[in-house]
């Protein structure tokens, strides 16, 4: 390759770097798709004496409210990944399922990120 011809292609790589870099459509966020698993183990064998604690968060998100659905979070009814590992745990006998589900949601920047409130019966939630 002639100087001149390798120059025309760092600068055609160059820009289209720039290009790559600076371009809003890449700098938007995607959807994303999280599928949670949540179970116990039955058969004791835990160290914790005092039992579970959480933290109590403000502003948390129910995936079934109208705020949820607005922001673009959405539950799934199909599409697991996971049924099989659900399964496993389910028929062990040394564990038992809580809850297995999946959502979507927009990727959010950091300053619109929003914890989400897992329910599992009355005893216990969880943020995520």
């Amino acid at each position: 390759m002639t100087p001149k011809i390798l120059n025309r292609s760092v600068v055609a790589l160059l820009n289209l770097l720039v290009l790559c870099v600076s371009s809003p459509a890449m700098a938007q966020a995607k959807d994303y798709k999280i599928e949670i698993i949540l179970f116990e183990n039955v058969n004791g064998g835990s160290d914790i004496r005092a039992g579970l604690s959480f933290p109590k968060m403000r502003n948390v998100l129910s995936l079934a409210s109208a705020d949820a659905a607005t922001l673009g979070f959405r539950l799934l009814d199909s599409g697991y990944e996971l049924n099989e590992i659900a399964d496993k745990i389910n028929n062990s006998g040394n564990y038992r399922l809580l809850r297995h589900f999946m959502w979507e949601q927009p990727g959010l920047d950091a300053r619109n990120t929003k914890a989400v409130r897992i329910s599992v019966g009355r005893a216990s939630t969880l943020y995520i």
